[in-house]
C-alpha cells in the first residue's frame, strides 16, 4: 500500500520464484524489468499484471522462455515487450489480443519461426521490430503483412535473401542489417529486391557486410533517404541512384571495390558525412585514384 505511486520496477538479475499477487495493486506501474529471472512463475505473474491498466513496458529478456503462457496475452495495455535472448519458437496468434503492442524485440531467439510470428504480429500495430542475431535464414514474405512497421533491425542475422514483399511496407523509415564485425563473416545476401524503390518513407538504409556488387536503379525512388550505409560490400561502381537522393546527409561506401568517384557527387548538396576509405588488401585497380573537383560543391560536408 505504501508503493501505490510506483511507476518503474526493476527486478533484473535475480532468482525470484514468486511475486506476491499484491503487485496487481500498483495502479500507476508503467514499466517492469524482469531480465534474468529464469525461475519465476511467469504464468501467475502475468495474471496479476493484467490487472494493471497503466502497464506499457515489460522486459522478459534472457529467461529461457520456450513458449509464452496464455496469461501473457491478457496484458492488454502493453505497448513494448523485450523478448531478447530467450528460446522462443514462435509468437502465437493469441498476440492479436494485444491491440496496443507497438514494439517487439525478438533478438537472440535463434530458432524462432519468423513466418508464423509475422503472421501473428500482423494483427498488432507493430512499428518497431528487432530481429538481431538470429540463426541464418531467409526472411519470409509474411514480413509484408506488418503494414504499420516503421523500424526493422536485422544486424547480426545472416540473411540469404530478402522478399519482394518488403517493398510493400510503405511506412518503413529505418532498415538496418549487417554482419557481425567481431567474426568478420559476410552475409550471403548478394542482391536486394527492386521493390525497395517503393519505400518512399525510408530515411535510413544500412546494408553492411553483404556481397552486393550492383544495386537496382529503382532505388532512386528512395526520395526521403538521409542515411545510406553500404560499407563492406563488393560494389565495383558508385551506385548511380545516389545522384537523385536530394536529402542524403550521410553516405558510407567504405571497404568496397570502387575505383572512381563520379562528377555528379557535387549534386548531393546536403551531404554532411562522406566515407569512402578503401581496403588495403585490394589491388590498386579497386581503389580510388582521383577526387573530382565537384566535391567542392558539398558546402555542408563536415567529415
Amino acid at each position: 500500500n505504501k508503493l501505490k505511486g510506483l511507476v518503474f520496477l526493476d527486478l533484473s538479475h535475480n532468482q525470484i520464484m514468486q511475486i506476491s499477487e499484491e503487485i496487481s495493486s500498483l495502479n500507476n506501474l508503467k514499466s517492469i524489468k524482469l531480465k534474468r529471472n529464469p525461475y519465476l512463475n511467469f504464468s501467475k505473474l502475468f495474471e496479476n499484471l493484467s490487472k494493471i491498466n497503466s502497464l506499457t513496458y515489460i522486459d522478459l529478456s534472457y529467461n529461457y522462455l520456450n513458449t509464452l503462457p496464455n496469461s501473457f496475452y491478457k496484458l492488454h495495455s502493453i505497448r513494448e515487450v523485450n523478448f531478447e535472448g530467450n528460446n522462443l519458437l514462435n509468437i502465437a496468434e493469441e498476440v492479436s489480443a494485444l491491440k496496443s503492442l507497438n514494439v517487439v524485440n525478438l533478438s537472440f531467439n535463434k530458432a524462432i519461426d519468423l513466418k508464423t510470428s509475422f503472421y501473428a504480429l500482423s494483427n498488432c500495430p507493430i512499428n518497431r521490430l528487432s530481429l538481431k542475431y538470429l540463426s541464418e535464414k531467409d526472411i519470409p514474405k509474411e514480413l509484408g503483412l506488418l503494414s504499420s512497421l516503421k523500424e526493422l533491425y536485422l544486424t547480426g542475422t545472416y540473411i540469404n535473401e530478402l522478399p519482394e514483399e518488403l517493398g510493400s511496407l510503405n511506412q518503413l523509415e529505418v532498415l538496418e542489417l549487417g554482419f557481425d564485425k567481431n567474426n568478420g563473416k559476410r552475409l550471403n545476401l548478394s542482391k536486394i529486391p527492386a521493390s525497395f524503390g517503393k519505400l518512399k518513407s525510408l530515411t535510413t538504409l544500412a546494408i553492411i557486410g553483404a556481397r552486393l556488387e550492383v544495386l537496382p536503379k529503382t532505388l532512386n525512388g528512395l526520395e526521403s533517404l538521409k542515411i545510406l550505409d553500404l560499407s563492406w560490400n563488393k560494389l565495383l561502381e558508385f551506385p548511380v541512384f545516389i545522384e537523385s537522393l536530394n536529402n542524403l546527409e550521410f553516405l558510407s561506401l567504405e571497404k568496397n571495390m570502387i575505383s572512381e568517384i563520379p562528377e555528379w557527387i557535387g549534386k548531393n548538396i546536403n551531404l554532411e558525412v562522406l566515407i569512402l576509405n578503401g581496403d588495403f588488401v585490394l589491388s590498386s585497380k579497386n581503389k580510388i585514384r582521383q577526387i573530382p573537383s565537384s566535391i567542392g560543391q558539398l558546402k555542408q560536408l563536415k567529415v
